[in-house]
């Protein structure tokens, strides 16, 4: 998949909690399919699917990375995972605010505090008694 638009992310490990941060100021329609294509590679053997976004150099995103970002939570939800959304900007926390998305994700100052969140929740429990 090296033919993609260039879009470049980081990732680390915050207590065992993948912390992906795009290192890009928007997530736009130009570059979204790239970003969510990246973070699918990332997070898809991820078990538990706990993930936190560090958003804090994104200042722009559109209704498409919006979406992609609900897909993204969609993802980890049909795993049993969470996603939680760290250091969000304030041009693109105030569009979070807008739109409802604290109804979608959970917000954090920190990326440390976002992975402490994850680390904690209680994680859904397998219907069929777990494996």
């Amino acid at each position: 998949m090296s033919a993609m638009e260039p879009f470049q992310l980081e990732t680390s490990d915050c207590g065992g909690i993948t912390v992906i941060r795009p290192l890009v100021r928007e997530i736009t329609y130009r570059n979204s399919r790239a970003f969510y294509q990246h973070v699918r590679e990332l997070v898809s053997g991820l078990e538990p699917f706990l993930v936190v976004l560090d958003l804090g150099d994104v200042e722009v995103v559109d209704s498409r990375s919006l979406g992609i970002l609900v897909a993204i939570s969609n993802h980890a939800r049909q795993k049993g995972g969470r996603v939680a959304i760290a250091r969000p900007t304030a041009p693109v926390r105030e569009l979070f605010d807008l739109l409802k998305f604290d109804q979608v994700f959970s917000f954090f100052p920190t990326v440390a505090e976002a992975a402490g969140h994850l680390s904690a929740a209680p994680r859904p429990v397998d219907a069929g008694g777990g494996s």
